[in-house]
Parts: structure tokens; sequence; C-alpha cells
């Protein structure tokens, strides 16, 4: 009696001291050593679902629980799932005894220092405790106790306890999503619609109510944009477009729009200005960056960059280019968006100057006499990387520029022109990787100055993409029929392949933190691998249909797959099951996810891919029984754009 009150005054303890850790936190990476004196991480297995089991031998109810793992451990498939046991006191001999009386072979770790429970904040010295750890590193679950009384440890992780079949497609069945935390405008959705010659704007809410449109006396509508808060929609109206027979150059001009959501009012914010392509961006809630273009004597064209207020007022140009000295190539906005790289001077004598958009301070960080320079923001919007390339065979110059120092650096030249193909900055801003032909990596650390080079990485370079750790980059590589995954590891100095010797990759889409990659090869499959540990699953069997959409949702957890057999799929990467949504609607094209991940928008029913073309638009609202809603006003060509709440 005295051992059962004991034990449930310990677990009183112990559960109020587990209201610390919180389901929906990361978990903390960790690393131990195992049964044989092997390191093992947590962020080893990222991709997969993880168990994590705190046990004593001494405690009844943990020895209880063992038996199940055991099972599970035996019946669950590794890519899919990992049990790891941690025992936070009991030395491996006196465990391995217990392992081989027993006929345990599940992983278990050791503890002795506590560390685990100083950081996932629990009790010391106290048992049982369950863990499960989702592919995407969030804790989903906390069990204080023995599992035995809680209805088992299958209950708690599913149906990944059985080994995963790709190619059984299910049939529709509902998909569990936990909805992220609801802001205005992150469920609103809005498109351009052509009727009789005249274009609109139309929003739509997430049960298909629309909520504001334009007048619907536009011409061409282009560059629609939401403000940072998800209350106004910018968008740019092309009207009057004729040629310039001089100098063969087109002349156009256009208006700026906003679209107030809340009070429906339409405002026209420019006017009277020889605008083409303003390509409006907001900067703030309150400011919006465009540019003019039109044709200039020289046949090359005067471009300039102006802000506003977002009623329209208070236009300011802050480059004042002259007509003689021409702007060159749109102005590339840094991460911040609060300033802008613009390139401007006569051909083949061309200045690159950064300008600051909210004071209008510029000055210029290089000069090249041959060819415009490229340039490349770092994430924190304090460097700028550039090349200077040479027309006449030379050798091309690579520089980093530091914007708050306004100091430019020259690295290196490369053997030739034209040889520099990619370059792509670390997440922390400390490193820049140059991808140059035939086959070579450079990786600068910025802090060091010290280059490492990697030679025969690949023949071509599609794309190029940091890992969040700051120490791998992932690579589309080589050409067209051949195209192939890479991860680059730079510490080691290593290369892996991911798809299989013989096969392609045909597409692919990055998840919007690049922890992951989903792509279907030439066999007939679609993978995700997760990075940086390249835990490869593969999702489902595309019988012989190529794909015509492909969608990752925000939070990483979802892809929506449209196939040509007109079969709309969405997979749910927390337990990898396929459920077929749909099969009744013809010819699906883009596919867009909303910011929280509850709403997805489809386009079906044209022929081919037009800004003149009108299609259909349905949407699917999971958070209410996955409901099917079709928008009375069809979609031009173009992809839905979903509101976009910043943090």
């Amino acid at each position: 009696m005295k051992y059962l009150l004991a034990c449930f005054i310990a677990l009183f303890v112990i559960s109020a001291c587990a209201s610390q850790v919180h389901v929906g936190d990361q978990a903390p990476n960790f690393t131990l050593t195992d049964i044989n004196g092997k390191r093992i991480s947590l962020q080893d297995f990222r991709g997969k679902q993880v168990v994590l089991y705190l046990w004593f031998l001494y405690c009844p109810e943990c020895t209880e629980d063992l038996a199940e793992i055991q099972e599970l451990n035996n019946n669950s498939d590794e890519r899919v799932i990992k049990f790891l046991t941690i025992n936070p006191e009991n030395s491996s001999k006196d465990v391995a005894d217990f392992f081989t009386k027993n006929g345990y072979s599940f992983p278990v770790l050791f503890d002795l220092d506590g560390s685990i429970y100083k950081q996932y904040n629990l009790r010391p010295r106290s048992a049982p405790y369950t863990i499960i750890i989702a592919p995407d590193g969030k804790i989903n679950n906390i069990t204080v106790g023995n599992l035995h009384y809680q209805g088992g440890l299958k209950r708690l992780i599913g149906d990944n306890v059985t080994s995963f079949s790709p190619s059984a497609q299910t049939q529709k069945t509902p998909i569990i999503i936990v909805p992220s935390l609801q802001s205005h405008g992150v469920d609103e959705l809005a498109y351009v619609s052509s009727e009789t010659n005249t274009n609109s704007i139309y929003v739509v809410n997430a049960n298909g109510e629309y909520i504001a449109n334009s007048s619907g006396k536009m011409d061409a509508l282009y560059h629609v944009s939401w403000s940072p808060n998800g209350d106004k929609i910018i968008f740019e109206v092309v009207k009057d477009i004729n040629i310039d027979q001089r100098n063969m150059t087109l002349i156009s001009s256009s208006d700026i729009y906003s679209l107030d959501i809340k009070d429906h009012e339409e405002r026209r914010l420019t006017s009277n200005y020889p605008y083409s392509n303003c390509s409006p961006t907001w900067i703030e809630d309150d400011k919006i960056v465009f540019y003019s273009t039109r044709g200039s004597s020289y046949g090359s064209f005067l471009q300039n960059i102006y802000i506003m207020n977002a009623d329209g007022s208070n236009q300011i140009n802050l480059t004042n280019c002259a007509e003689n000295v021409p702007m060159v190539l749109e102005p590339i906005l840094s991460p911040d968006h609060l300033s802008a790289a613009y390139i401007t001077g006569k051909l083949f004598d061309e200045d690159i100057y950064v300008i600051n958009l909210v004071n209008g301070n510029k000055f210029e960080i290089g000069h090249n006499p041959t060819f415009a320079p490229w340039t490349w923001w770092s994430p924190n919007s304090k460097q700028i990387a550039y090349i200077s390339a040479s027309l006449n065979g030379g050798p091309e110059s690579f520089y980093l520029y530091d914007v708050e120092k306004q100091k430019p650096i020259k690295y290196y030249d490369s053997p030739q022109s034209y040889s520099i193909m990619e370059i792509a900055w670390s997440p922390d801003s400390n490193k820049v990787a140059i991808f140059e032909k035939p086959q070579s990596l450079y990786v600068l650390d910025c802090l060091s100055s010290k280059f490492t080079k990697l030679d025969g990485i690949c023949d071509w370079v599609v794309e190029m993409k940091w890992i969040p750790n700051n120490q791998q980059i992932a690579i589309i590589g080589d050409r067209f029929t051949n195209r192939n995954l890479y991860v680059i590891d730079i510490g080691e100095q290593s290369k892996h392949k991911i798809n299989p010797e013989g096969t392609a990759v045909e597409s692919y889409r990055w998840s919007t933190d690049n922890t992951r990659i989903i792509y279907c090869l030439d066999d007939g499959y679609l993978y995700t691998t997760f990075l940086p540990n390249l835990n490869t699953i593969k999702l489902m069997q595309l019988n012989k249909n190529t794909i015509k959409g492909l969608a990752l949702s925000p939070d990483g957890l979802l892809i929506a797959v449209a196939l040509s057999d007109d079969t709309l799929t969405v997979i749910s990467l927390n337990n990898n099951k396929v459920c077929l949504l749909t099969n009744d609607y013809y010819n699906i094209g883009a596919i867009s996810w909303s910011q929280n991940s509850n709403i997805l928008a489809f386009e079906y029913g044209t022929l081919w891919d037009s800004p003149f073309v009108c299609s259909n638009i349905q949407i699917i609202n999971f958070e209410n029984e996955e409901q099917f809603i079709k928008l009375d006003k069809p979609i031009s060509g173009r992809s839905p754009i979903w509101a976009r709440k910043e943090k």
C-alpha cells in the first residue's frame, strides 16, 4: 500500500512538472551514448517520428512498458519511426544483462548526468516519461506514467507501427490537421478574373464568400500583392501600349491602384506618369516602392525608383536618373525591403549603387567598365555579393560589399568569363557558396575570409540552397534529362548523391525553411528527403502519370499533388498517409495553400496556361470536414495569391 501511495505521489509530482514541457515546442536536440559506446543525436532522425521513453531498471511501471516497445520496434518501418529509450541511472552492463535476459534489441541511450531532464524541464530521477516527436522536430505528445493504463503506446503513435506502402492509395479519408494560430487575412485569397474583355480582382474568405473586388473596368492587371498586415492589395493596370518606331522600344503607361479589404475602397495611387512595369512592392504597411520605365533616345530604358505612402501621397523620386544615364535592369530589393541595389550608366560603362528606401541616401559600391554586375543580398541585408563579368573573354571578379561600412572587398578572379553560375548565402549570412564551371564549388567564410574549394561536384547547377545548419548545401544539378539531387557537407568536404543511380529528378519543391525537399523521380515515385540527416521516404507511386501541380503547405506537414489522371491527393508527412481528395475535376492546374495550411485552392478546366484564358477555381476548407467550395467567378491563367500575415 505504501508503495502504491508512493507511486501515486510520484506520478502526481511528475505530472505537475511535465506541464513545463509544452506540446508544439521544438524538441531540444541532445547527443548521448548508446550501449555500444556510439554517440547518437536526436537531430540524426529528423524526418522521422521519434518516440523517447525515459526509464529505470528498478521501476516496475517502466519495465512493463518495455515489452510493448520491443514489439512495436520489431513491427515498425524504421524509415518512418524511431524508438529511443533513455536510461538516466543504470550502468551499461546492468542494462545489457537485462536486455539479454528479456531479448530486447531496441536502442537505449545513457544520460547519467541528467542532461535530458534539464533540457526538457523534467523532474530529476523520475520515470517513466514518453515524448512523441513529429518528423518536423516538434513535440506532439507528452505522457507521464505507465503506458499500459493509458491505452498503450500504439494508441499514441497511430499507424506508423506498420510498414508504409507508398503505392497503396487509400480511399478518401479525413486528414486531421492541427491549425496554426488564426490571424486576420491569412485565409483570404485574391485572384484576377477576366470577363467580356475587362479584368477584376476578387477576394474571397475561407468559406468562399466574396468580401471585396475591384471595379471591373481594368485593362491588363499585373503585380498583385498583399500588404504585410493583410488589409490592402496593390496592383498595376497597364494601358496605352504602343511601339516607338524610331528605336523599336515598347512605350506604355501604367497606374497603380489599391483595394482596401475592410472598407471595400478602390483608389488610384498614381497617374500622369509614363510608367511601365512598375512592379509595386510593399516595404512597410504604409509604404510602397515602385519603378518607372520608358523608352529613351538611346533606345535603352530610363528607370527611376519611387516611394510613396499607401494612400498615394508623398511620391518621391529617389534616384533622379537622367535620360542620358539610364538605369539598366530592375532594382534588386534587400530581404528587409529597406534598401535596393541598382545599376545605372551607359552600356559597358555602368556603376552599381545601393539606396536606402527610407531616407533616400545612396552610394556607389562598384564600377564595371565592361558589363553589368550581378548582385545577391545577404539574408541579414548587410552585405552584397556581386560579380563583374567581361564580354571580351576576360576573367570574372567576385566582390563582397559591406553596406554598413560602405567598403567593397575583391576576393578572387575566376579564370574565364561567365564561369560563375550560381551564388548562395548561408542563412546566418556568414558564408557564401559560389559554383563555378566546370565542377567547382567555392565556399567563402566571411568572418575569416578563407575559401574552401570542392571539385567534382556536378556538371551544371539548376538551383543551390543552404540547409539551416549553415554547414550543408543542397544542389539540384546536371542537365535536363539527367538532373540529380546532391547534398554537400562543407565541414567534411564530402558529396552525397540522394537519388539512386540511374534515376533523374523530374520536378521538385522546397519547404519554406529548406529542411525538406519533395521531388519526383523518373522511376515513377514521389519522394521526400529531410535535411540535414538525408532521411528519404518514398511517398507514393504515380502510376505512369505526370505531375501537373505540386504544393507543400507552409507548415511543412502536407503535400498536395495533382496528376494527369485528374486526381488530387494530399499526403500527410506526420504519418505518411496518402489520401485521395477527388478525381471529379478535369485538368487540375495550379495548387496553392493558405498561410495557415488549412485551405487549399486549385484551378481546373482550362486547356493551357495563359493570362488570357479563364478556368474554374475551387477551394477546400479542411477545418470544415474538407468542404469543397466552387467560386462563382472564373480565374485567369495566373495563380491565386493568398494573404500573408507577417510575423
